[in-house]
């Protein structure tokens, strides 16, 4: 009698931790799904935001790229540019703030969103005039924003897209991409050059030098450069680098 009462309770206690074991795996799947879907959604608002964006101000056409500067400016005068790849889907507008936390999360339209916006360094000067210039963006696992940025450590995706556009409102402008790498986020990669000198042009030959492969645009210390950067895989403290030099400009009244 007593080893039936005692195997009654054994088989009440394995009841007991099974069914506190499938209410814990039900609390962690439903934590996992909220979550998941607060990632999703961010990501589509995120998405869809830029696409309406796009479509009130762009105008693609046979004879080119045009970007609505006087609405752009209007919904935001923080805006003072345009990045497109031909090939690639990056197309966004480029924000400026008075330092680099406020657009990494918020959008255009100063919604917070964890894709935030494309945005170039606050030290930098907003006409582009400096020698570097850097414009960050976040490496989305949906590959909107820069995440698309590190697929060229394939040289196969550089062959394809060997250069980016940046729109202004006072012209179209050609930079054609000299060194893509892996960079340490404290590097050197990151000092500003707001003029030409020694410092600038050894400057330009270790980029140049830094590429993961070769890549035939000459590139050296008069000329203007665009660092595009992202988050990489290879941990927090890495960067996926992008370098372009300026190789042509198309004034507004031209296009």
């Amino acid at each position: 009698m007593k080893k039936k009462e005692k195997s009654k309770k054994k088989r009440k206690a394995g009841s007991v931790v099974l069914t506190v074991i499938l209410i814990i795996c039900i609390v962690v799947f439903c934590v996992s799904a909220y979550h998941l879907y607060k990632i999703m959604n961010n990501y589509h608002k995120s998405n869809e935001e830029y696409d309406v964006v796009q479509q009130e101000v762009v105008e693609e056409t046979d004879d080119g790229f045009f970007v609505d500067f006087d609405k752009l400016q209007a919904q935001n005068p923080d805006c003072i540019g345009w990045i497109r790849f031909e090939n690639l889907d990056i197309s966004y507008p480029i924000m400026k703030g008075t330092d680099n936390e406020y657009y990494l999360h918020h959008t255009i339209n100063g919604s917070y969103l964890y894709a935030g916006s494309i945005f170039m360094n606050y030290q930098n000067a907003s006409d582009f005039s400096d020698m570097n210039t850097f414009i960050f963006g976040h490496n989305m696992k949906n590959d909107s924003m820069f995440g698309l940025l590190g697929d060229f450590k394939d040289k196969e995706v550089y062959e394809k897209n060997p250069c980016f556009w940046i729109y202004t409102p006072e012209g179209a402008h050609r930079y054609d991409i000299f060194s893509c790498y892996v960079a340490d986020a404290d590097e050197d990669t990151y000092t500003v050059y707001h003029g030409q000198g020694e410092a600038y042009d050894k400057y330009v030959k270790q980029l140049k030098e830094n590429s993961a492969y070769p890549i035939d645009v000459d590139v050296d210390g008069t000329d203007k450069i665009v660092t595009l950067s992202t988050c990489t895989a290879e941990g927090y403290d890495y960067r996926y680098i992008v370098n372009g030099v300026l190789a042509e400009t198309i004034p507004t009244d031209e296009q």
